[in-house]
């Protein structure tokens, strides 16, 4: 599978302004602490709380939520909504930049329009 290269850039953008937008795409983080202080061993940092929101000609097809303690993240997709095969390519783009590798989905009109993939 390809990556999105314009979204991947625009992910890294985002993390340091905001938000970024380019052309029919806009990419959305914002991070708030939670007041909880995680201790490393080697230095001490704030758990925080923060979401990515992808949209694509307006509409919001991918919010991924992130928690972080120092180095360690975990990411959940919180929400996926899809009609082009663009959609598609995006989510598994932006997904697979997240090590999330159990979710995968497509376009096919014939088959049903825009559905996650089952993996055997």
């Amino acid at each position: 599978m390809t990556g999105h290269k314009t979204l991947i850039s625009m992910l890294e953008v985002a993390e340091n302004r905001g938000e970024s937008k380019r052309g029919n795409w806009l990419v959305e983080y914002n991070v708030q602490g939670l007041g909880e202080i995680v201790d490393l061993g080697y230095k001490k940092v704030e758990k925080k709380k923060g979401y990515y929101r992808i949209y694509h000609w307006g509409t919001l097809i991918l919010e991924i939520n992130e928690l972080s303690a120092g180095v360690n993240y975990q990411y959940k997709v919180t929400k996926v909504y899809g009609q082009s095969v663009s959609d598609a390519r995006g989510i598994n783009a932006v997904l697979q930049y997240f090590g999330i590798y159990d979710k995968l989905y497509t376009y096919k009109p014939v088959n049903g329009g825009f559905q996650e993939v089952i993996k055997a």
